[in-house]
């Protein structure tokens, strides 16, 4: 499984299903939900997932073709001092924590390597674990695992 996973892509479904939302406000940027879908920045344009809260989390239905070793990357746009999420897969956190560096809101990528997937249907979760003085962990443009 080498395809990028854009971020505002997360499975179809409500509040505690398909993503956790803190806030309740409704975006209709690209699609219906209470996750901040934004105009991306980033090089290719298209939108990035923000204003992502402590707690809250996204998920993505995923197949891997073979299974073995995955490199993890992510990429995201700090907001400043302190964000940080992890990821999981079928509710096993395989990522520890990944801090976002602050760089003045550049988009960077973050990887983290030697993820051990087995073939087959997975759920990927995406969590938001601390956030910055501006009250979100960071803006996110896509995810992959690559081998």
């Amino acid at each position: 499984m080498t395809a990028q996973i854009e971020a505002e892509d997360f499975d179809n479904g409500a509040d505690g299903v398909a993503f956790h939302n803190v806030g309740k406000k409704k975006h209709t940027l690209y699609r219906r939900t209470a996750v901040e879908l934004l105009s991306s920045t980033d090089d290719g344009g298209g939108y990035y997932v923000g204003s992502t809260r402590r707690g809250e989390w996204l998920e993505y239905s995923v197949k891997v073709g073979a299974a073995g070793k995955y490199t993890f990357q992510s990429r995201v746009q700090s907001v400043g001092k302190g964000g940080a999420f992890h990821v999981e897969v079928d509710g096993r956190n395989v990522s520890g924590r990944l801090a976002i560096a602050n760089k003045s809101a550049q988009w960077q990528t973050i990887s983290k390597r030697n993820i051990s997937l087995t073939a087959g249907k997975h759920v990927v979760r995406v969590v938001f674990d601390s956030v910055t003085a501006k009250k979100s962990a960071g803006n996110f443009n896509w995810f992959s695992f690559a081998r």
